[in-house]
This record gives structure tokens, sequence and C-alpha cells, in this order.
């Protein structure tokens, strides 16, 4: 990649979590083709505690949510998939994320 590509698509270094799901939106309304390395492997280090888990889930979902202020237009794509899930099924002590579960036993009032 260009580095005027970058220099012109920014880089929101205020993130706390979720900076690099917002950089791929950037660059590809700028205009970048982005793909995908079947080989390549990303592997993220957490605390082993329960309140660390809790802490980095916390920002995962406040870097979600400011992603999706700033960028509505992603909001129907990100929605409509189950990824969401995937933070709450890996730190959690539930054999299945909770929030699907949950929503599921609501009945309308």
């Amino acid at each position: 990649m260009r580095r005027s590509v970058l220099l012109e698509a920014g880089f929101d270094e205020t993130f706390r979590s979720g900076e690099d799901v917002e950089l791929r939106i950037r660059l590809e309304d700028a205009g970048c083709r982005l793909g995908v390395s079947p080989t390549t492997f990303v592997r993220h280090r957490f605390g082993d505690s329960f309140e660390h888990a809790r802490d980095q889930w916390v920002q995962d979902g406040a870097g979600l949510a400011r992603t999706m202020s700033k960028h509505p237009a992603a909001r129907d794509g990100w929605c409509s998939c189950r990824c969401w899930q995937r933070p709450v099924a890996s730190f959690s002590p539930w054999p299945r994320p909770p929030i699907p579960a949950l929503l599921g036993r609501l009945r309308p009032v």
C-alpha cells in the first residue's frame, strides 16, 4: 500500500480497541481493495483474570460502537452477521454466547 493512501485515509489513534476495523472501513472508503490472507495468524495476548477479560470485552464493545457511529453505512453489514457474538463466547464461562440466549427468552410486554 502506498504511504500516501494511508495518510489520506487517516488513522484514529484515540481508539483503545477496534482501530483495525475502523481503519479497514476508512481504506475501503478511500477506494482500496482489501483481501484476506489464509496463511496469516494473529495472536492477541490477554490477561488470565476474569476482570481483564471483562475490561477487554468492554473496550471491544466501545470500539465497535464508536466505529458504527462514525461509519453508519458499515452498520448494516455488521449487524446482519453473527460475528459480534464471538468475543462473548471467547471470554465467557457460558457454553454459548449469552446475549442471543437471553434475547431468545424475551417476550413482548
